[in-house]
């Protein structure tokens, strides 16, 4: 069986500009406890704390730095955000949407999309189903003096 396949310069030219349109997200790191999600992506920040979750629905309670970039991503549930202090612009599908204070935005997850923060951003998010690892558990499951830990060092 021969795996040897010819590729064009048109096909190769196609991938070098898809490729380079990519947005560098090196630095992006990911610590979690069964209750706690920590997102560091590039000079941004966002903080995850899982409030409530069984196998229909899942909420956390998010905090994002101003400047912080979450990259586009997809998934199988319905998403919704209610933002309740600062911004967000939310981007999916290629189509902008900013939400402010008090307003709310769902959408299907299985369409591509990402959040930048235009200011420091505190939300809920909603999955429809919960998913396996959004978050593992809710903070009801940690004792007081780690809760009160993890809210502190948010701010």
């Amino acid at each position: 069986m021969n795996n040897n396949y010819s590729v064009s310069e048109a096909t190769l030219d196609l991938i070098k500009q898809l490729s380079d349109e990519l947005k560098d997200y090196k630095g992006f790191t990911r610590t979690e406890t069964d209750s706690y999600i920590n997102l560091d992506v590039g000079d941004g920040k966002a903080e995850l704390f899982g409030v409530y979750k069984d196998s229909d629905v899942a909420i956390c309670r998010n905090f994002a730095k101003e400047g912080t970039e979450i990259p586009e991503h997809y998934h199988n549930e319905w998403e919704c955000f209610i933002v309740w202090k600062g911004s967000m612009i939310l981007n999916i599908n290629g189509s902008s949407v900013e939400l402010k204070e008090k307003e709310v935005y769902s959408f299907d997850g299985k369409n591509l999309h990402s959040a930048t923060f235009t200011e420091d951003c505190w939300f809920l998010a909603i999955t429809i189903p919960s998913s396996e690892g959004f978050p593992k558990h809710s903070y009801k499951d940690m004792n007081n003096v780690e809760l009160e830990n993890l809210y502190k060092s948010v701010g």
